[in-house]
């Protein structure tokens, strides 16, 4: 097929004499390609490390930020309990003034009927300001 090497000619300080500042290589196509994508996989090594290093640092990012958020939830769900055992205390008061007061309001209507009989001419003011007479004598 031919030759598939061509000269290059490069410029640096490789030159045999203070005069001369340029020298011919010969360098195969391909070998030149391998060249530069071994140049590549250096970068691209180091960006694959830089990758990797911030893969590891959102890992962490995120993890921290699940424990935060997991020691959020356990604080919401104490504050919750909390609440939850203060309504039921409050439920359990409310009941027993609520039969408190059925029992009062039982008694009250006990001791009117009573009242009524043993005082047949006692009068009970009404919030319009009225009187009624607590019981109809029969």
């Amino acid at each position: 097929m031919g030759d598939k090497s061509k000269d290059f000619i490069v410029m640096g300080e490789a030159s045999e004499s203070e005069d001369e500042t340029d020298s011919k290589v010969n360098v195969e196509p391909q070998k030149l390609e391998d060249a530069v994508v071994a140049g590549e996989a250096s970068e691209s090594d180091s960006e694959g490390e830089s990758n990797w290093k911030l893969k590891e640092h959102l890992k962490e990012l995120c993890f921290e930020s699940l424990r935060n958020v997991g020691s959020c939830v356990n604080e919401v769900n104490q504050e919750l309990l909390s609440s939850q055992i203060l309504l039921q205390e409050a439920v359990s008061v409310m009941r027993r003034s609520m039969a408190s007061t059925a029992h009062l309001g039982s008694a009250l209507t006990s001791l009117v009927a009573h009242g009524s009989r043993a005082f047949p001419d006692f009068v009970l003011p009404t919030p319009s300001g009225t009187s009624k007479a607590l019981a109809q004598p029969s």
